[in-house]
């Protein structure tokens, strides 16, 4: 007697590498994510300018970012020009692979510790990475341990995002989502 697993006990990493039409990339630092945006050529059945996909009822495909704050946070390159810099060359990979551009940041939020003076124990609070303040330029970033002290004006994430993409929140926190 043969045991089949079921699909959804099988690893995630490998039904996506097992996909034909899912192309799954790690890039470990920001400068192996901007090579890669800025070197991407998609094999998506394009013909002399005209794709395959402009047809009605055919998908459109995806260019999906997981995590890009995240890779930004621990570089100097957190900022607002680090920012615009990796989302364009995002938004340029799209464009000419004639793809959706999809952004997800499902890390952990950060979150900032709030002390309770009557028992010493501190509330947490989790903060959205999109509301996050970052500097406008990645010169304006001083690093003192593991704090980070701006110099100049900030400029909230979000806003340095609706820049190059439009943004659409799919989880409503006040619901429950």
């Amino acid at each position: 007697m043969q045991v089949t697993k079921h699909q959804i006990l099988i690893p995630t990493i490998y039904l996506l590498a097992a996909a034909r039409d899912i192309c799954l990339v790690f890039t470990p630092t920001l400068p192996h994510l901007r090579a890669y945006l800025a070197t991407y050529t998609p094999h998506n059945g394009s013909r002399n300018g005209t794709t395959i996909y402009q047809k009605p009822g055919v998908q459109v495909p995806m260019l999906a970012l997981l995590n890009p704050l995240s890779i930004h946070r621990t570089t100097s390159e957190h900022s607002a020009q680090g920012l615009s810099r990796t989302f364009a060359l995002a938004v340029e990979a799209a464009a000419r692979g004639c793809m959706q551009l999809t952004v997800s940041e499902s890390s952990t939020p950060q979150e900032e510790v709030l002390m309770d003076a009557g028992d010493g124990y501190g509330d947490t609070l989790q903060i959205d990475p999109w509301k996050e303040q970052v500097s406008l330029l990645n010169g304006s970033i001083k690093f003192r341990g593991e704090d980070r002290v701006w110099a100049g004006r900030t400029l909230e994430v979000g806003r340095v995002v609706e820049r190059w993409c439009r943004r659409i929140q799919i989880f409503d926190e006040q619901n429950g989502g």
